[in-house]
């Protein structure tokens, strides 16, 4: 019976480790930011969702664009992009 709950535990284990893993390392995530990349994008922040999925904020200029996929097929669910009059300084230079 001992090692029933060693193995049911080591299951749960196993079936939960993908769930931490970082958003930086999925494939989906280095697809898009090499598009945002070609596109003049250089400062990127990526974050988890309380939903679990997977946000990218992008920066260029006075331009802020943030992307929302779905970790495990890819899928965009929001792709926005926010003008703001101040500009974002990407080598934190004031030129």
């Amino acid at each position: 019976m001992r090692h029933r709950h060693i193995l049911v535990a080591a299951l749960c284990i196993g079936l939960a480790t993908p769930v931490f893993a970082a958003p930086q390392d999925n494939p989906h995530v280095a697809k898009i930011i090499s598009l945002l990349k070609a596109e003049g994008y250089e400062k990127f922040e990526i974050e988890r969702t309380w939903l679990g999925r997977i946000q990218i904020e992008a920066y260029k200029g006075q331009h802020e664009r943030e992307i929302v996929i779905n970790r495990g097929t890819g899928e965009v669910l929001r792709d926005y992009i926010e003008e703001s009059d101040e500009y974002f300084f990407l080598n934190g230079v004031d030129d």
